[in-house]
């Protein structure tokens, strides 16, 4: 998805953006937690964020990875061609958290992106 939709599939929801993640091109973001480091904050509300948490344990053919930056390096891009058929045994999530740090959802996927008004943040 290219930055402008992005940013306007969060604003719709009621989020500002922060900064995503290009790992295709300078031109496609990643919205997928995975391909983002724990912590890093894609979006803010009034009262709320939304971060990455948690950690990816995946599996390309018999080698074990725990980060998709790992397995680029080492496979090369065109690994993202055949995402669909990695085995995932543990992927990251997006958690939605107060100002004060307080626990208000988590989601993996932006079909799952909770609008901001609706969880009251």
């Amino acid at each position: 998805m290219t930055e402008p939709a992005a940013k306007l599939v969060f604003q719709t929801l009621g989020w500002t953006t922060s900064k995503f993640l290009y790992p295709f091109n300078n031109e496609i973001v990643a919205l997928d937690p995975n391909f983002y480091p724990v912590g890093w904050i894609v979006a803010v509300g009034k009262k709320s964020l939304i971060k990455c948490e948690g950690e990816s344990l995946f599996y390309l053919g018999n080698k074990k990875y725990n980060s998709i930056e790992t397995a680029i390096n080492e496979n090369g891009i065109t690994i993202l061609n055949y995402i669909n058929e990695w085995n995932w045994e543990v992927t990251k999530e997006w958690l939605v958290l107060k100002g004060n740090g307080e626990w208000v959802t988590t989601f993996s996927s932006m079909y799952c992106c909770p609008f901001r008004t609706a969880i009251r943040c």
